[in-house]
């Protein structure tokens, strides 16, 4: 059996072409391993259990190949053959890296938000696969698969870890976000829908052995930041996200234009005083932020540095300046509003 699939995968290796290893070079050295995903998906055939173990196989024999080569004293012979054997071993392993991206795909799409990019956990996960393919040993039985998804996640989740968030956390609190998010997927199967937060914190209470304070906190920090500057569109030049937040501290543009138009109807009532005497109407009734000082107040302001008296007799002065000129009505209607 184990001749048959030797075979079986000496063939699909005879079938690369320089093109293909070549590809295959550059997903390995250039990193750009999520355009190589995207570009070459659906071509390369899905690899199977007993094909991993061949290919491990083969690394295997290349290892102990190296390892010979590294002591010497061969004739031509026995030395080309070990030196075949390292190169067959260097293309069983580029091919076992590459047919086994779909799981890097499929684990970097379990961790999508989560703070860090699907292209970023595409490198970190694929960093694991190569560690994998690298340390996996074939005479132990276990499927690759198995070992793989070990690497896999824990790169992911390092580097989730480490570039995720802007503030870092300890190492076992990143374990318990991680517990949470596997508990919250148990949850959504068993209840067919998804957990209210109190179900997700009781959930973990029971099943992380942690107070109901500490599962709230572990709640707030599985929430990610997210910046402001983060772009929404396509478009390079696009809208940011700071772009459509409401800041719910501006004001309305119904206000806006409603203070625009009081500006105007004081400064028309207010024309022909003296800049000492509007500022001091101004400081008295603060239009803007809609406040009406007291005359003390007002006299002990910087620019004004007047007496509480001289300060009340300049509010008489300006309201009977008002009223001649026929803004009295109009402008009580504006302090009414205050």
């Amino acid at each position: 059996m184990s001749d048959q699939v030797g075979v079986e995968r000496d063939k699909t290796i005879v079938n690369w072409s320089r093109q293909d290893l070549r590809a295959i070079d550059e997903f390995i050295i250039s990193g750009d391993m999520l355009a190589l995903m995207l570009k070459e998906a659906g071509k390369i055939p899905k690899i199977k259990p007993e094909e991993n173990i061949s290919l491990a196989r083969d690394i295997w024999h290349g290892k102990l190949a190296e390892r010979d080569l590294a002591k010497g004293g061969f004739d031509k012979s026995k030395k080309s053959s070990l030196e075949k054997e390292v190169k067959r071993a260097q293309r069983s392993k580029q091919e076992m890296i590459l047919r086994n991206r779909r799981l890097v795909a499929f684990f970097a799409y379990r961790y999508t938000g989560r703070g860090m990019s699907y292209e970023d956990m595409i490198q970190e996960g694929s960093i694991g696969l190569m560690r994998a393919v690298d340390k996996f040993d074939h005479k132990k039985g276990y499927a690759f698969s198995t070992y793989a998804a070990f690497w896999i996640r824990a790169l992911i989740t390092r580097g989730i870890a480490n570039q995720g968030r802007s503030i870092r956390l300890p190492q076992y609190k990143n374990d318990q976000v991680a517990k949470s998010f596997w508990l919250e997927e148990k949850l959504i199967k068993k209840l067919k829908r998804d957990p209210e937060e109190v179900e997700l914190a009781k959930e973990l209470e029971e099943k992380l052995k942690v107070s109901p304070a500490h599962a709230e906190e572990i709640l707030k920090i599985r929430l990610w930041p997210e910046s402001l500057d983060a772009p929404i569109d396509d478009d390079e030049n696009g809208r940011a996200l700071m772009d459509v937040i409401e800041d719910i501290e501006a004001d309305s543009p119904d206000e806006l234009a409603e203070m625009s138009l009081v500006q105007d109807i004081v400064e028309e009532a207010l024309e022909g005083l003296s800049k000492k005497k509007k500022m001091v109407f101004r400081l008295i009734y603060d239009f803007e932020k809609k406040l009406v000082r007291e005359f003390a107040e007002v006299g002990r302001h910087v620019k004004v540095d007047l007496s509480r008296e001289r300060v009340r007799q300049i509010h008489r002065e300006v309201l009977d300046h008002i009223s001649a000129n026929g803004f009295e009505e109009k402008l009580e209607t504006i302090f009414n509003s205050i």
